[in-house]
This record gives structure tokens, sequence and C-alpha cells, in this order.
């Protein structure tokens, strides 16, 4: 049950009159979540070189090469780019998780970007 100094809004959520400010600490955590669940969890790459992709970085330079285009321009990404890294001796899972640490590293920091605009976190 709601009480009258909570309120639902359109999408589901309860909010305790802050609102706007529930639903952004929420999104901070659940993202911080979800950022902590890929870069920590089981793969078949080391939390090390999920880590290093999450932050636009690589020792080896085909790896390199492809967080970055991930990173900046993942419309960019071609079959080439993929086969560049089987070469290396890395497999489609391995391919997948930098991708996503790589992407999700790029989106944090837009997300990061856009929240800081609407205010200090309370």
């Amino acid at each position: 049950m709601v009480d009258a100094a909570e309120r639902r809004d359109d999408s589901g959520w309860v909010s305790r009159g802050g609102g706007a400010t529930d639903r952004l600490g929420q999104l901070r955590d659940e993202a911080a979540h979800l950022v902590e669940a890929i870069l920590e969890g089981e793969g078949a790459t080391s939390v090390q070189a999920r880590r290093a992709a999450f932050a636009g970085r690589s020792d080896d330079p085909a790896v390199a090469h492809y967080v970055d285009v991930v990173r900046r321009h993942a419309y960019r990404v071609t079959d080439e780019d993929v086969a560049r890294l089987r070469a290396e001796g890395l497999d489609d899972d391995a391919i997948f998780e930098l991708t996503v640490a790589a992407a999700l590293g790029a989106g944090t920091e837009r997300l990061d970007a856009g929240l800081s605009l609407l205010g200090p976190e309370e």
C-alpha cells in the first residue's frame, strides 16, 4: 500500500517525497550492480582484461584498437576487426565479454556525465 507521502509514477516506481532524486539514486545503484556483475563475474576473460576494456585500455594492440572502436564508434566495428581478434587467439566468448565491457565503460561515462548535469547525489 502506498501512503500519502508516497506516490507511484508511470514507470511503476514508488517515490517517497524525493521523486526524481529517489529514481536517480536507484538508477545509480542499479548501474553500479550491473558494472560489478560484468567486470567481476566469472567469464572467459580475466577480470583484469574486462576492467581494462571498461576503461578503454589493453596491452594487446589488436584488442586496444577494437576496444577504442567499440567505445567511440561501435557502428564501425567490422568483420575484419573481429577476425583480427580471433587471429590473436580470442574466441567468441572472450570477444563478446570485451565488447560488453568496453561498451559498458563508454555508456557508464556518458551516464555519469548526464547525471552530473542533474546535480549532486544526495
